[in-house]
C-alpha cells in the first residue's frame, strides 16, 4: 500500500471588466480608470468571472 503524500494545489481566478471613459490620450484614460479603481468607484464582482485555472502551487515543492 502506497503512503499518500501532501500537495500544495492554488485557485485562481480572473475577473474582468471593459470601461469605457472620454480622454485626450490612452495614457489619460488608464489614468483615469487606474484612480476610479483606487477609490473603489470601479469594483469588479463575481459578474465579472471569466475564468479561472487549478495547478500546483509555484512556491511549494509538492513532493512531501
Amino acid at each position: 500500500m502506497s503512503k499518500l503524500k501532501e500537495f500544495d494545489i492554488e485557485i485562481k481566478e480572473e475577473l474582468s471588466r471593459t470601461v469605457t471613459v472620454k480622454a485626450e490620450t490612452l495614457g489619460d484614460a488608464i489614468e483615469q480608470v487606474m484612480e476610479q479603481y483606487k477609490k473603489g468607484e470601479i469594483v469588479l464582482d463575481a459578474g465579472d468571472f471569466v475564468g479561472k485555472t487549478i495547478d500546483a502551487a509555484p512556491t511549494q515543492q509538492n513532493t512531501r
